[in-house]
């Protein structure tokens, strides 16, 4: 995993809250408990995080740094599928129907 990569995943979490260091290396499993450190060292040195109380915070410059959420998939309306044709001989509109005690004729 490659140091910017590491770093914009580090602003991602720090956008959501702050966090200790242990907190940041177990949250970015991919990489190695040094390189963690050493992207806090840099993004640290750039100003765009802080620590204060022992937590990792961004600053000012660091929340306009957090890369933008990635996109969606554009959602498409529900087209339900056609239905197949019938067979023939299954069209049975011509059959009287008794509903109610009344015997209904069918004229199609």
């Amino acid at each position: 995993m490659t140091l910017p990569r590491l770093g914009s995943q580090l602003l991602r979490l720090l956008s959501e809250a702050p966090r200790p260091t242990d907190k940041l290396c177990v949250a970015i499993s991919g990489a190695a408990r040094p390189h963690v450190a050493r992207a806090i060292e840099r993004l640290a040195d750039e100003g765009l995080i802080a620590l204060k109380w022992g937590r990792w915070q961004l600053t000012r410059a660091g929340r306009r740094a957090v890369p933008a959420p990635e996109l969606q998939v554009a959602v498409r309306p529900y087209v339900p599928p056609v239905a197949p044709p019938r067979r023939p001989g299954s069209d049975h509109s011509h059959i009287p129907s008794l509903a109610g005690g009344k015997l209904i004729r069918r004229i199609t």
